[in-house]
């Protein structure tokens, strides 16, 4: 898109959003768009008891989720699938970019998240509900909204002991009839990841409105990090050999509209427009080689773009049955502009774009309080190929009055090849197939003053994209399967104590190791509200061993570790807040990546002003 029609489009949007009206309640929309499924959740009140530079901490102790900082870069991983499996949503906005060499995950450090109020993670194969991309399931997050007749300006500050820092400033703004967010801040991480360090600046801008029967959302956001890192796989500040840092500029732009109905009692139309685009300039320096061979030096200078229209219409003909039917059209442009240096500098450049039509539809009925059934599907029609048709079902019983929900489903879905497997010079491969999935879960869920759910699943993934070295070029080979177990449980006392717990068992079917995927892994959490003013945590988050592997030191079985922190929240008064977090509590000495040690025991204070 021209730099003019960018313009244009982002004004329009803002535009329009300020005349125009919003959302009462929006739900997340994961797994289903008909009913309730089983979600896992970080909340507004998390995000603040425990203050980063990312959300990767917070997603880590979801269920079935690892998540971590990796080489000044995000790994993060739903029920062992591959980082790019999992689609990333922001109030919609699809941000994987498929033009980089990680295949299209997403890279979390471009967020703040400071401009959040809540994530949600669905796992299992989400194709039919999300099209393409939701191979392992899907993280939605969801931008904060002014609340109803709010009025008001935050100041937020925060620092810790390595000397990192970051401030944010939002106006909020809100009516009986919708609400205004303006906000921007930046951050740096000062010495909090040895030889490393991340500055961040951003800016947002959500309007929310409501006029009659019409609701309109929009959004704008824009961020920029500068990193600069040891590059993954270099073996890191402890084994590298070569000690020149990578450097990664980052930009990300952001925009959305979304209409839709409200108070619609049997039909709910909704149409919306998203469109965002990120650039990065990367300059890798080269690897030593070491028990695996070396890398030489790369940059590259990458660009993607990507615009959605999305149209849909939600139905309640019954009280027993509620469907969901539409249409969505994407269109995507990436391109790399740079070089490997073999001695000499040559040229790696590729431009390549693709466009993708689909039709959905999902049906949930459910007669009566014993039983449930939710049936979906969804045809891609890419520009380039043959339509993709992927599907969903789940069935629910509830066999006794008040006693714990039954549920099984069965889903299938796919992921194109990414605009770099296909065209990165070199290793390109125009003829390489989609990557393919089948899911199954089953288990059981518990409501009231406890909540809980205990699950077990499969996940069956084939037609791999992998590297052969002999043919020097990608491949559809690999067959990987994981299989576990995934619980949660919370609960509240006597409304002073909050705690809750993960716990989950993963085990991996591959004919080569993969990496980063502990076998066991959980994580607990124990709120107390001390008095009306005075709030203390205690968070725990573990994993046992696991296969990883850099260039200096080939496959390894890196050690598990416990992480402890302790948080403190203070509501001095109606304006002012304080919140002292110690991470790392007992200074464990761990590494999420081989030769990358985590910061030991650390001390973040945080200052909020509310006028």
């Amino acid at each position: 898109m021209p730099e003019r029609s960018r313009s244009a489009l982002t004004s329009l949007l803002v535009g329009v959003a300020l005349q125009l009206p919003v959302h009462a309640e929006e739900i997340l929309v994961t797994a289903s768009r008909t009913a309730p499924d089983g979600v896992a959740e970080v909340d507004e009140a998390s995000l603040n008891r425990w203050p980063d530079t990312t959300v990767l901490p917070a997603l880590n102790r979801l269920p079935g989720v690892r998540a971590f900082n990796k080489g000044g870069q995000s790994y993060l991983s739903i029920e062992g699938g591959e980082p790019n499996y999992a689609l990333v949503l922001l109030d919609g906005v699809r941000l994987n970019d498929p033009g980089n060499s990680q295949g299209g995950a997403f890279d979390f450090m471009q967020l703040p998240p400071a401009v959040l109020s809540r994530v949600a993670v669905s796992s299992g194969v989400l194709s039919a509900t999300q099209g393409a991309d939701a191979l392992s399931g899907v993280v939605q997050m969801k931008l904060r909204e002014a609340a109803p007749h709010e009025q008001s300006t935050t100041l937020s500050t925060s620092v810790d002991s390595t000397g990192g820092f970051g401030g944010d400033a939002t106006l909020a703004v809100g009516t009986g009839n919708g609400g205004l967010i303006i906000g921007g801040g930046g951050t740096d991480s000062g010495g909090l990841t040895d030889g490393g360090d991340l500055a961040r600046q951003y800016g947002v801008l959500k309007v929310d409105r409501q006029l009659g029967v019409l609701k309109v959302s929009s959004f704008v956001l824009g961020s920029r990090s500068d990193r600069r890192e040891f590059p993954e796989d270099s073996g890191g500040p402890r084994l590298a050999v070569n000690r020149e840092r990578e450097t990664r500029q980052t930009e990300m732009n952001v925009a959305a509209i979304d209409f839709s109905a409200v108070d619609a009692t049997t039909l709910k139309p909704h149409l919306a427009v998203r469109w965002s685009a990120q650039n990065a300039e990367v300059m890798t320096p080269a690897i030593a080689p070491g028990v695996l061979q070396g890398v030489p030096a790369i940059r590259a200078d990458t660009r993607l773009e990507r615009l959605n229209v999305l149209a849909d219409v939600l139905a309640k003909p019954f009280q027993s049955l509620t469907f969901a039917l539409g249409a969505e059209y994407g269109h995507e442009a990436g391109r790399n502009q740079g070089a490997i240096d073999f001695g000499g500098w040559l040229p790696a450049n590729f431009e390549r774009s693709r466009e993708m039509a689909s039709g959905f539809a999902e049906a949930s009925f459910r007669p009566g309080s014993l039983l449930g059934i939710t049936v979906g599907g969804r045809v891609d029609v890419p520009n380039q190929g043959p339509a993709e048709w992927s599907g969903r079902a789940r069935l629910e019983l509830t066999p006794l009055d008040d006693g714990p929900l039954l549920f099984a489903s069965v889903a299938t879905g796919f992921k194109l090849p990414s605009l770099y497997a296909l065209g990165y010079p070199l290793i390109a491969n125009p003829a390489l197939k989609p990557e393919r999935a089948r899911s199954l879960e089953a288990g059981l869920e518990g409501s009231g003053a406890t909540h809980w759910r205990a699950a077990v699943f499969e996940h069956r993934y084939r037609d791999l994209i992998d590297f052969d070295p002999v043919l020097f070029t990608n491949v559809n080979r690999a067959q990987v399967a994981t299989r576990g177990v995934q619980t949660r449980i919370e609960r509240e006392f006597a409304a002073r104590w909050l705690a809750r717990g993960t716990l989950g068992w993963l085990d991996i079917e591959s004919a080569t190791p993969l990496r980063a995927r502990p076998r066991w892994q959980g994580a607990a959490e124990v709120v107390w509200q001390t008095s009306p003013s005075l709030e203390s945590s205690l968070a725990l988050s573990f994993n046992d061993e696991y296969k990883d592997s850099a260039i200096p030191t080939g496959l390894v079985r890196a050690p598990g570790h416990a992480l402890l922190d302790a948080g403190l929240r203070w509501q001095a008064n109606s304006a002012l807040a304080l919140a002292f977090s110690l991470r790392n509590l007992l200074a464990a000495d761990y590494e999420d990546a081989v030769g990358f040690p985590a910061p030991g025991r650390t001390l973040w204070l945080s200052v909020q002003l509310r006028i």
